[in-house]
C-alpha cells in the first residue's frame, strides 16, 4: 500500500510540478479509490510541501480525475469523507485570511471550481444511487446500485451537522459572506462554477433537509443585509454587485428551501417573512432597488414549481408583501423606519406588486390574480363585522408554495416576525382592524391592475382557453363579495356613527371588486359570461342583490358589444331570460302584496333590473345593428317582449287607476310605490322597442297607448288635487319620473308611427293628459325635464301626425278646456294654452292645401277661446296665443280667403253697442287685438279688410270721446251694475266699454303706418273724409280726462306712470298703442300740407292748453314726435307753431319746456337757420 502510495504521489509530483503529461496519462490509468484521493489531497509530500502554485496544479488536477471516476467511486465506502476532504479544500481556499499566499496565486479561481465540480459529479452519481432499486450491481459499473445496508452505512456516516456546514459554504461562497468560524469568503466563482454550486446545495438539501434547510434561512438574512449595504455605493455599481451575488445567492438558496423545507416542517410563510423583515431594517433602500430583490426572490421561486404552481407562488409574495405594508400603514409597526410606499405616488404598494406578477407568463398571472382573491376573501371571512374577535385555527394548513390566510392576517397584524402559526384568538381594534381593510382593498386593486394588463386581457378573451373559466370563477366570487359588502352595508347603514368606518370599508370593497368585475366582465368570452349570468338569473337560490346585480352586469357588457359581431346574436339570446324574469315576478309580486313589503320590494327591483337590461339592449344591439340576420332575430326577439311589456303595463296601469294612490291607506302606499316603479320602467322600455320594431308593434299599439295615457291622466290629476305633494320628495319623484317615462314612450310612437295614433288623440289631448299643466312646471330640475320631453312630444304631434286630423281633435280639446253646462263651468286656461301652441305648430308645418277643409275648425277654436276672456290674469297670454293661430293660418291663406274668415269674426264680435254686457265688450276688446296682430303682419295687404271696420273705428272712438273728453255725456241705464268710474268733472265712465280702446288705437296706428309706406292712398280715401273723421277724435282725445284708476296696458303695468301718459302721449306703451302714436301716423299718411294743417291745429290747441300742463307736455311730445318722424316736409307749418313754442319755452314745468326747446332744436336743424328771432 505504501508503494502504490509513493507511486502516486510521484505520479502528481511529476504532472504538476514538472509537467510531464504521461506521467498524468499514466496516473489517470491507475484505478484509484476514494482513499487514494483522500491521501493525495491530505498528503503533505505531495501537496502542501509544494509550493503554492503547484499545490493548486495538483488539486486542480486531482478534482478532475475524481470527476472524471465519481462514476465508480460511488460505491466506495470513503465516498463521503472523500467529499468532506474537498469541502474541506474548497473552504481553504476561499477563504481571505488564514491562507494569504493562495489569494496572490492565479489559478485559485479555477482550483475552485474544479473542486466544485467534482463535489457536484460525486453526489448526482450518489443520488442516483439512493433513489433507485434496492438491487444490487457491479461496483465498478456507472450507475449501479448499493444494497440496503450499504445505504444504511452512507447515511450513518454523513454528519448533518457536517453537512449543514457544507451547505453554508456553498451558500457563502455565492453571497460573499463569513463562513460558520467569522471568515471572509471570497466569491469569484466562475459561472459554470456556481452552476455546480447551486445544484450541490440542492443535493445537500435532500441529504440532510432538517439540518440544511434551517440554516438557509440565516443566509437570507446575510444576502439581503449585504444587498442593503450597497445603498452607499454608486447606483451602477450597485446594480451590478446585486445581479452577480444577491440574485445568484437567493437563486441557490430558495429553490432548494422550497424543495426540503416540509420534509424540516418548515413553511414557505417563514421564508418570506425573513426576506421581508431584513427589507423592511434597509432605511435606505430605494424603490427601485427593493424592487430588484423582491424581483430576485420571485425568480428564485418560480424555478421550483410545476406550472401549476407557479401562480401560488407570485400571489403568495403579493400577498405577504402587501400584508408587510398593511403593517406599516395602520401604525402597528414600533420601527422609526416608515414603509417606502406612498399611495399617492407612482411608486405604490399596488405598482410594486403589479410589477412583480410581470415576472411570469400571462397564464401565471391570472393564476396568480386567483389565488390572491382567494386568500383576500378568506381574510374577509375572518373579518366579521359584529364580532371584535378574530381566530386563528393552527390546524389550517399551507402547501409548498402558497400560505394560508392565518399567514396574511398574522403579518398584517403583527409584522413579518410572526409567520409561525398558532392557534389563539386576537382581539380586533381598530389598528388592526385599518390593517385588514387597506389589505383586502388593496389586494383588489392589484387583481384589477393585473386584469388589466394587456396579454391577460388577450389570453382571457380566447374562448378555447382554460383560464376563461378560471377568470369565470373569478367573476362569481367578486359578484358574491361584493353582494356580501352590499347586503352588510345595508345591514349597518342605520347604526350608531361609531360604525361609520365599517361603512366605509364596505363601500372600498364594493367599489374595488366592482373595478375587477368591469374589467373582467370586459375581457371575458361572451359564451362564458352569458352562461354565468344565465345561470345566476335563473338561480332562484341566490340573493336578491346578486341576481339584480347580474343583470346589471349584463346590460352593461352589451351596450359595449359591437351590434354586428357575433357575440351581439348571444346577448340577443339572453333577453328571452330576462322576459321570464319579468313574468315571473310580476306573478311573485302579485302574491307578494298580501304577504309583506320586503319581498314585494325584493320582485320588483328584480322585474325593474330585467326591463333596464332588456331596453339596453334593444338600444345598443337592435337599434345600431346593420346585420340583417340580427336585425331579423331581434325583431322576433323584442317582439315577444313587447307582448309580455304591455300586458304588464295594463296590470300596472290598472292596478294605479283603480286604486287612486293619494286616497290609498298608509299600508298600502308601499305597494303603489313599488307598483309605480315598475310601470315607469316598462314604459321606458318600450319607448326603445317601439322605436325598434315600428309597424311590427302594431299589434300592441291599443295594449300599450291606452294604459299610458290613462296611468298619464291619473298621475296629473293626482297632483293637481294635492298641491302637498312635494312635501314628500319620494312620492313627488316617482310621478314625475312615472310622467317622463309615459311622455318619452308616446313621443317614440309619435315619431315612429304617427298616423296610427289618430284614434288616440282625443284621450291624448285631453286636459288631464298632454296639455295638463302638471306637465309644464319648471320649478324644479325633474319638472323641468318633464317639460322638456312635454314640447318634445307637441313638436312630434304637430310635425308628425296629419293635419287633417289633427285640428278637429285639438279643437275638441279646446272646447273641453272651456266647458259650459248647467252644473259647472270649466275653464282650463293654461291647459288651452298649450293645445293653442300644438295647434299653431301644425298649421305651421301644414300646406295650403291641407288647411282648406279646416278653416272652419280653427276659426271656431281661436273664437271659443276669445269667449273665455273673463279672467284678467290670462286675458294677455290666452289673446297672444290666439292671435298667433290665426296670423300662422292667414299666412298660408290668400288675400281672397282672409276676407270671409275677418267678416267671420266680425260678425262674431257683434255691433258696437255701449250699453252691452262685459262679453261684447271683451269680444270688442279680442277682435281688434286681432285686427292690430294682422295689420301688423300683413301691413297693406291687410287694408282692404280695416276698409270694411272703419265705421266701427269711429263709433268707438265716438265712444271713447263721450266717456273721456270734456263736455262730454253718456247716460246709463240706472239697473246697470258693470263698474262705472266717475271723472273729477262728473263724467260717468264704464270701464268695461273702454277695454278694446287701446288694441283698437294701436290697430289704426299700424295700419295707418303701412298705408304711409305705400302712399297713404287709403288714409286720403273718400274724399279725404276718412281722414278728417279719424283726426277729429284723435284731437279730442288729445285732450282727454282720464280717471287715475282706469287701467291701460304698459309695459312696467303703469309703475311710475299716469294713466293720462300711458294713453295720450304713449309712455311705456309703444307696443300696446296710444292717441299721440295714432296722430304721427296719421301725419305721415297724410302726405301733404293742406291735410297736415287741421291735426297740427289739433296738436297746437293741446299745446296751448292753459289749465292742465299735462295736456301741454303731451301735445308738445306729440308736436316732437310728427317733427321727427315727418321731418323737412313739415317745415312748412313751423310758423304756425312757432308762438306756441315760444310760450312753452317758459312753461313752468320743466319737462314741457325742455320737449318745447327740442322741437325749436330741430327746426332750426332741418331748416338750417336760427329761430331765436322768430321766438321773440
Amino acid at each position: 500500500i505504501d508503494q502504490r502510495k509513493k507511486m502516486i504521489s510521484h505520479l502528481l509530483s511529476l504532472r504538476s510540478v514538472h509537467g510531464l503529461e504521461s506521467a498524468g496519462t499514466a496516473f489517470q490509468c491507475i484505478p484509484l479509490d476514494a482513499s487514494d484521493f483522500i491521501f493525495l489531497l491530505e498528503s503533505e509530500d505531495s501537496v502542501a510541501s509544494s509550493s503554492a502554485g503547484t499545490s493548486l496544479l495538483a488539486v486542480s488536477f486531482v478534482a478532475e480525475c475524481i470527476y472524471a471516476r465519481s462514476g465508480a467511486l460511488s460505491s466506495d465506502k470513503r465516498i463521503m469523507d472523500l467529499s468532506s476532504t474537498l469541502f474541506e479544500w474548497l473552504s481553504l481556499l476561499s477563504k481571505r485570511r488564514g491562507f494569504t499566499s493562495i489569494d496572490s496565486v492565479e489559478g485559485s479561481d479555477y482550483t475552485c471550481a474544479s473542486i466544485m465540480h467534482a463535489l457536484l459529479a460525486i453526489h448526482q452519481n450518489i443520488k442516483i444511487i439512493t433513489v433507485t432499486d434496492e438491487k444490487t450491481v457491479s461496483p465498478h459499473r456507472k450507475g449501479s446500485r448499493l444494497s440496503k445496508s450499504k445505504r444504511k452505512s452512507i447515511a450513518s456516516s454523513s454528519s448533518a451537522e457536517k453537512i449543514a456546514e457544507q451547505a453554508h459554504l456553498i451558500v457563502t461562497l455565492l453571497g460573499g459572506q463569513e463562513d460558520s468560524h467569522g471568515n471572509k469568503i471570497k466569491t469569484s466563482l466562475s459561472k459554470t462554477a456556481k452552476t455546480s454550486a447551486l445544484a450541490l446545495l440542492t443535493h445537500l438539501c435532500s441529504l440532510a433537509p432538517t439540518a440544511v434547510v434551517s440554516s438557509l434561512l440565516p443566509a437570507v438574512m446575510n444576502v439581503i443585509s449585504s444587498s442593503c449595504a450597497l445603498g452607499q455605493m454608486k447606483s451602477n455599481t450597485k446594480r451590478e454587485l446585486l445581479t452577480n451575488t444577491v440574485g445568484d445567492a437567493l437563486m441557490a438558496i430558495v429553490p432548494a428551501y422550497c424543495t426540503h423545507a416540509q420534509k424540516a416542517g418548515m413553511s414557505i410563510a417563514e421564508l418570506l417573512g425573513s426576506f421581508i423583515m431584513k427589507c423592511d431594517i434597509g432605511d435606505d433602500i430605494s424603490w427601485n432597488s427593493r424592487l430588484d430583490l423582491y424581483r430576485y426572490l420571485v425568480d428564485a421561486l418560480l424555478v421550483v414549481p410545476s406550472e401549476e404552481n407557479a401562480g401560488k407562488a407570485i400571489a403568495t409574495v403579493i400577498c405577504l408583501t402587501m400584508a408587510d405594508e398593511a403593517f406599516h400603514f395602520s401604525g402597528n409597526s414600533s420601527s422609526k423606519s416608515p414603509t417606502i410606499f406612498e399611495s399617492e405616488s407612482e411608486e405604490n404598494p399596488i405598482e410594486f406588486a403589479f410589477q412583480l406578477n410581470l415576472r411570469t407568463t400571462a397564464t401565471n398571472q391570472i393564476s396568480a390574480a386567483i389565488e390572491i382573491l382567494g386568500l383576500v376573501s378568506e381574510v374577509m371571512s375572518m373579518l366579521t363585522l359584529d364580532d371584535d374577535r378574530i381566530s386563528f385555527d393552527s390546524s389550517s394548513k399551507s402547501d409548498d408554495f402558497k400560505v394560508c390566510a392565518n399567514d396574511v392576517v398574522l403579518m398584517a397584524l403583527k409584522g413579518p416576525s410572526s409567520t409561525k402559526r398558532t392557534e389563539q384568538t386576537l382581539t380586533l381594534n381598530e389598528r388592526y382592524r385599518k390593517s385588514l381593510r387597506w389589505l383586502i382593498v388593496t389586494c383588489l386593486s392589484v387583481i384589477d391592475k393585473i386584469l388589466n394588463c394587456h396579454p391577460v386581457r388577450k389570453l382571457v378573451r380566447d374562448d378555447n382557453n382554460p383560464l376563461a373559466n378560471l377568470c369565470l370563477r373569478m367573476w362569481q366570487d367578486l359578484m358574491q363579495m361584493q353582494t356580501v359588502c352590499a347586503e352588510a352595508r345595508d345591514t349597518h347603514a342605520a347604526t350608531i356613527s361609531s360604525k361609520g368606518n365599517k361603512i366605509k370599508f364596505l363601500d372600498g370593497c364594493s367599489k374595488a371588486a366592482g373595478g375587477c368585475l368591469t374589467t373582467l366582465q370586459q375581457i371575458l368570452p361572451a359564451p362564458h359570461f352569458l352562461a354565468c349570468i344565465s345561470s345566476l338569473m335563473n338561480d332562484d337560490e341566490i340573493s336578491t342583490m346578486m341576481q339584480t346585480k347580474s343583470i346589471s352586469l349584463l346590460s352593461h357588457r352589451a351596450s359595449h358589444t359591437n351590434p354586428n359581431s357575433a357575440e351581439a346574436a348571444l346577448f340577443l339570446e339572453a333577453v328571452p331570460d330576462l322576459v321570464s324574469l319579468v313574468v315571473k315576478n310580476s306573478r311573485m309580486s302579485g302574491k307578494n302584496h298580501d304577504s309583506n313589503d320586503s319581498d314585494a320590494r325584493c320582485d320588483t327591483v328584480v322585474q325593474q333590473s330585467a326591463l333596464i337590461a332588456i331596453e339596453q339592449i334593444a338600444r345598443s344591439l337592435g337599434l345600431l345593428s346593420s346585420n340583417m340576420q340580427i336585425k331579423k332575430r331581434s325583431a322576433m326577439i323584442f317582439g315577444r317582449a313587447l307582448k309580455v311589456i304591455t300586458d304588464l303595463l295594463n296590470h300596472s296601469a290598472s292596478s294605479l287607476i283603480r286604486s287612486g294612490l293619494l286616497k290609498e291607506e298608509s299600508n298600502s302606499e308601499s305597494h303603489h310605490s313599488f307598483n309605480i316603479q315598475v310601470l315607469s320602467t316598462a314604459a321606458l322600455c318600450a319607448s326603445t322597442l317601439v322605436h325598434l320594431l315600428k309597424a311590427k308593434c302594431l299589434p300592441q299599439l291599443p295594449n300599450l297607448a291606452k294604459p299610458l295615457i290613462a296611468s298619464l291622466s291619473t298621475i296629473n290629476t293626482m297632483l293637481e288635487s294635492n298641491t302637498s305633494a312635494e312635501s314628500n320628495p319620494g312620492v313627488y319623484q316617482s310621478f314625475k319620473l312615472l310622467q317622463l317615462a309615459i311622455l318619452r314612450t308616446m313621443v317614440s310612437v309619435s315619431e315612429t308611427l304617427p298616423q296610427f295614433l289618430v284614434p288616440y288623440l282625443d284621450t291624448i289631448l285631453s286636459p288631464n293628459a298632454l296639455p295638463s299643466s302638471m306637465l309644464r312646471q319648471d320649478h324644479n330640475s325633474d319638472a323641468v325635464s318633464v317639460k322638456m320631453m312635454c314640447e318634445r312630444f307637441d313638436t312630434a304631434l304637430s310635425t308628425r301626425a296629419p293635419c287633417r286630423q289633427l285640428v278637429p281633435a285639438l279643437a275638441k280639446a279646446i272646447t273641453k278646456c272651456f266647458c259650459k253646462n248647467d252644473e259647472q263651468e270649466t275653464h282650463r286656461w293654461k291647459e288651452a294654452l298649450s293645445i293653442l301652441s300644438i295647434l299653431k305648430a301644425s298649421i305651421n308645418n301644414a300646406s295650403q292645401s291641407d288647411l282648406g277643409p279646416i278653416i272652419g275648425k280653427v276659426v271656431k277654436s281661436v273664437i271659443q277661446v276669445y269667449d273665455f276672456l273673463d279672467n284678467e290674469a290670462a286675458r294677455s297670454e290666452l289673446i297672444d296665443s290666439a292671435n298667433a293661430v290665426l296670423i300662422s293660418l292667414v299666412m298660408k291663406l290668400s288675400e281672397a280667403q282672409l276676407r270671409p274668415i275677418y267678416a267671420k269674426l266680425r260678425e262674431w264680435r257683434g255691433e258696437i253697442d255701449n250699453n252691452s254686457d262685459k262679453s261684447a265688450f271683451l269680444r270688442r276688446y279680442a277682435f281688434w287685438s286681432l285686427s292690430a296682430a294682422l295689420s301688423k303682419n300683413l301691413r297693406s295687404i291687410f287694408l282692404p279688410c280695416m276698409s270694411s271696420v272703419v265705421p266701427d273705428i269711429v263709433s268707438e272712438l265716438e265712444h271713447a270721446v263721450s266717456c273721456l273728453c270734456i263736455n262730454s255725456k253718456v247716460s246709463l241705464p240706472e239697473n246697470n251694475k258693470r263698474r262705472k268710474l266717475e271723472s273729477t268733472s262728473g263724467t260717468i265712465v264704464d270701464e268695461d266699454s273702454l277695454v278694446s280702446l287701446q288694441p283698437l288705437l294701436l290697430c289704426l296706428e299700424l295700419a295707418l303706418k303701412a298705408d304711409a309706406h305705400d302712399g297713404g292712398n287709403w288714409t286720403r280715401g273718400g274724399e279725404g273724409q276718412r281722414y278728417t273723421t279719424i283726426l277729429k277724435h284723435l284731437g279730442k282725445l288729445l285732450q282727454a280726462k282720464i280717471p287715475t284708476d282706469l287701467v291701460f296696458a304698459s309695459d312696467d303695468n303703469g309703475a311710475g306712470t299716469s294713466v293720462f301718459d300711458i294713453f295720450v302721449s304713449g309712455i311705456g306703451a309703444e307696443q300696446y298703442g296710444s292717441v299721440s302714436s295714432c296722430l304721427t301716423a296719421l301725419a305721415a299718411a297724410a302726405g301733404n300740407e293742406q291735410m297736415w294743417k287741421p291735426l297740427n291745429h289739433a296738436v297746437l290747441e293741446a299745446c296751448g292748453n292753459e289749465s292742465r300742463p299735462e295736456v301741454r307736455k303731451a301735445g308738445v311730445r306729440c308736436l316732437l314726435s310728427i317733427i321727427q318722424s315727418l321731418g323737412e316736409e313739415y317745415m312748412v307749418l313751423l310758423p304756425e307753431c312757432l308762438p306756441i313754442l315760444s310760450e312753452l319755452l317758459e312753461d313752468e314745468d320743466e319737462e314741457t319746456a325742455g320737449l318745447a326747446r327740442e322741437c325749436v332744436r330741430q327746426g332750426e336743424e332741418l331748416l338750417g337757420e336760427s329761430l331765436d328771432d322768430s321766438l321773440r
